[in-house]
């Protein structure tokens, strides 16, 4: 709460902050919340890249509610003593919880600033939440016509609603690369993703830090360059070793293992999965989740092949899936015009199935929602990578 919504304090602007903070414990350390004077939050990255915005009505909310009904007046700057009475008493009406001690000045324009006993303001008001003139309330403007008349040269238009033209405003955001092709150009969509490079992955998409490059707890990851993703997804309970004390990190991940894997980052739901092989797995529970999401698809036959190793293109889908991302070819339509920019990779183009789940997951970009309330993305620009 704030005392006036359209010019936060200092110290209000840093509650907001802290509030991002703490509603999003796993942003990299390096960002950049802006708090804009109306409580409008901008989030860039350390290079300035913007990464999301949250409107100011999701982050604040004035200390004061307005009065249901405006007060009329005769002269809405220059309000009489009884005027400025019934409005401070509509106040009260509409904050019932004020404290008994708080002061309520009411302003001639009818703008409302209430104080503690200590002076601190508790909230504003603005003329517009608190007064109309009485002039124009239920009268009907008169204009000049030659229709409908009711007085000599002038007619009446009643019931006349203006509607300004708004533009739909689109939720906007910043996607960050979270896999990478070889160094031969390629890809290789049909492979299989190692346990290490699942557990990078899923490292990158939820922003865990990568600092920590210590050696594992386990007896075969102690050096190598997954050291540090290892340990991001270990301490925040995403993947765990083998009772020998091994994670093998250069070992295929299992469907079953994936589907494990999201299971703690993902909603929780009751659905039984329909596959006939997955009765009694071991992972039978995280399979049934992540079935009732719409992460995965099974097989012609009916099966799901729990111990079949995952593809790098299957694990993308999912992952885009879990994480909200999806560009299609109306998204990425200008972008591909003109592919200097894009990634391109030696062994994939536009007919293999999963091409533009692994453009999304292969550029770091700004987006716009095509359509407020679902994930269709339309691209704004394409970040090479420094």
């Amino acid at each position: 709460e704030v005392a006036d919504p359209s010019n936060l304090t200092p110290e209000e602007k840093k509650a907001v902050e802290d509030a991002v903070k703490k509603a999003n414990p796993n942003l990299p350390q390096d960002l950049n919340i802006d708090v804009a004077d109306d409580g409008t939050v901008t989030v860039t990255d350390k290079d300035g890249k913007p990464i999301g915005t949250i409107p100011a009505n999701k982050t604040v909310k004035p200390a004061l509610n307005a009065p249901t009904t405006p007060v009329e007046v005769k002269d809405p700057s220059n309000l009489t003593p009884e005027e400025k009475e019934a409005v401070k008493k509509a106040v009260k009406d509409a904050n019932p919880n004020l404290p008994q001690d708080a002061n309520i000045d009411v302003a001639d324009d009818g703008t409302v600033t209430v104080k503690d006993k200590d002076g601190k303001v508790i909230g504003k008001l603005s003329p517009d939440k608190t007064v109309k003139d009485i002039n124009s309330g239920g009268q009907t403007p008169i204009y000049p016509g030659n229709r409908d008349r009711d007085i000599s040269g002038w007619f009446f238009y009643k019931d006349i609603e203006v509607k300004k033209e708004e533009q739909e405003v689109h939720e906007r955001g910043y996607h960050e690369v979270y896999m990478y092709g070889y160094p031969d150009g390629t890809f290789r969509p049909n492979n299989n993703i190692t346990r290490a490079e699942a557990a990078a992955m899923i490292s990158r998409l939820k922003g865990y830090s990568l600092n920590d490059t210590s050696a594992p707890m386990f007896n075969d990851s102690k050096t190598g360059w997954f050291t540090s993703a290892i340990n991001a997804v270990f301490k925040n309970g995403i993947m765990k070793g083998y009772k020998d004390g091994n994670f093998r990190p250069n070992a295929k991940i299992t469907r079953a293992e994936f589907a494990q894997m999201i299971m703690n980052i993902d909603k929780p739901n009751s659905a039984v999965a329909t596959f006939k092989d997955v009765k009694g797995h071991w992972a039978e529970a995280a399979i049934n989740q992540a079935f009732g999401n719409g992460r995965i698809n099974g097989y012609p036959d009916g099966t799901f092949r729990p111990d079949a190793p995952i593809t790098r293109a299957e694990a993308v889908k999912i992952a885009n899936s879990l994480m909200e991302r999806s560009v299609d070819i109306v998204g990425l339509k200008e972008k591909l015009a003109n592919p200097t920019m894009i990634s391109r990779f030696s062994d994939l183009d536009s007919t293999h199935w999963a091409y533009y789940e692994i453009m999304e997951a292969t550029n770091d970009h700004q987006f716009e929602r095509r359509v407020n309330g679902l994930v269709d993305e339309d691209w704004l620009q394409i970040y090479k990578e420094k």
